[in-house]
């Protein structure tokens, strides 16, 4: 199976002030020293544990790779990776507790990830926009290892299933679970189209063994609320070849 995929959740952008203990992480990364005064500082709440608008979770153990993945990772302006689009970097990330359960019942998680970027003229439109509420919803991309139906426990990154996502069986809608998250690529500002329940968005790439039936491929046109398409292997291994390559240049 080869897919492109991209997927929304609800999720939240907000300003915050940066304490000593947020200064030495910062400064661990940075080449040279900061201060309070050279940085703009804001924290995302990035993806959580529910079950999505397109039947797809991330596991307790995934949202703890996540935070340890994105600790250092780029965020860029407009989800296109140019140097020049760089814009922030994560500094800090955990998994906390939030109010209330999942749709299944489980405790709600979410991981809460930490950013500073340099408070000068060249990012303050960036920054007004943040603190306006104008620049609200995120991308984050990552690969995981594991993609397990709720329905059979295939993992569909090692073997096809014919169960499909949101589809009822027995009376139980199937969802996926993303788990054993292998790398963390960068968060980025994204403008997510005017529909219900948009907000943090999700993006991967998958490869692996095709089926003998269609692939089952949810692009962003999919999430948009498009008719289903598909991607070949060849082309998501070509889509994360040309990803991979841009960020090291």
């Amino acid at each position: 199976m080869g897919s492109d995929k991209y997927m929304r959740k609800g999720g939240m952008v907000k300003s915050m002030e940066a304490g000593d203990a947020d200064m030495a992480a910062i400064n661990a990364i940075a080449l040279e020293p900061l201060d309070k005064g050279d940085v703009y500082t804001f924290e995302v709440v990035a993806c959580d544990n529910d079950i999505d608008r397109d039947f797809e979770r991330f596991d307790e153990k995934a949202l703890g790779q996540l935070a340890e993945l994105f600790v250092g990772k780029t965020v860029i302006k407009d989800h296109s990776p140019r140097a020049d689009n760089q814009f922030a970097r994560v500094y800090a990330a955990e998994v906390e507790d939030a109010d209330g359960e999942t749709s299944d019942g489980l405790p709600l998680k979410q991981l809460v990830v930490k950013c500073y970027t340099l408070d000068n003229e060249a990012n303050s439109q960036v920054i007004a926009e943040i603190k306006g509420g104008i620049k609200k919803e995120v991308s984050v991309s990552f690969m995981p290892e594991s993609v397990t139906c709720s329905i059979c426990g295939i993992d569909r990154r090692k073997a096809w299933c014919e169960h499909r996502w949101g589809k009822e069986y027995d009376g139980e809608a199937c969802h996926f679970t993303l788990s054993d998250i292998s790398d963390a690529y960068e968060l980025s500002f994204v403008a997510i189209p005017a529909q219900r329940g948009a907000g943090t968005k999700k993006e991967y790439l998958l490869d692996g063994e095709e089926p003998s039936g269609p692939a089952e491929a949810k692009t962003e046109e999919k999430a948009a609320g498009a008719p289903e398409g598909a991607h070949s292997i060849s082309r998501a291994k070509a889509l994360a070849a040309a990803f991979l390559a841009t960020i090291e240049r």
